[in-house]
């Protein structure tokens, strides 16, 4: 009946990642799966251009959330997108991702989630 936001953190420490899906207003269905090894060098996780990397950063504490999306984002390849799930519009976000010359586009998909698909431009 709840989204169990504690679980992400204790079994992120344990090598699994998480999925959450919230069905009705009390009723979620959340996947944990073995995550990349969080040893791999940046070169090994920089998705293609064309591939979507997602982070979910919902339940963390700040400023955890825009230190996780930026770290990403120094990984980013030309022409790629991050998906950032969030559990509000990170204000404090947008003007680091507007000096970076990165685009932005926020939706709310479901009550409680904050979508943000963060665009690096294609090298010219």
């Amino acid at each position: 009946p709840f989204e169990p936001v504690p679980l992400y953190d204790v079994l992120g420490r344990r090598g699994l990642a998480h999925y959450a899906e919230r069905l009705a207003p009390e009723d979620w269905r959340v996947w944990f799966y073995r995550g990349e090894v969080a040893t791999a060098t940046p070169a090994t996780t920089t998705p293609a251009a064309g591939v979507d990397d997602t982070i979910d950063v919902r339940g963390l504490e700040p400023p955890q959330p825009m230190v996780r999306v930026l770290e990403r984002l120094a990984t980013l390849a030309p022409g790629g997108r991050l998906v950032v799930l969030h559990e509000r519009r990170p204000m404090f976000l947008y003007p680091q991702l507007d000096e970076r010359g990165l685009r932005h586009v926020t939706d709310e998909p479901s009550a409680g989630v904050v979508r943000i698909v963060i665009t690096r431009p294609a090298a010219p």
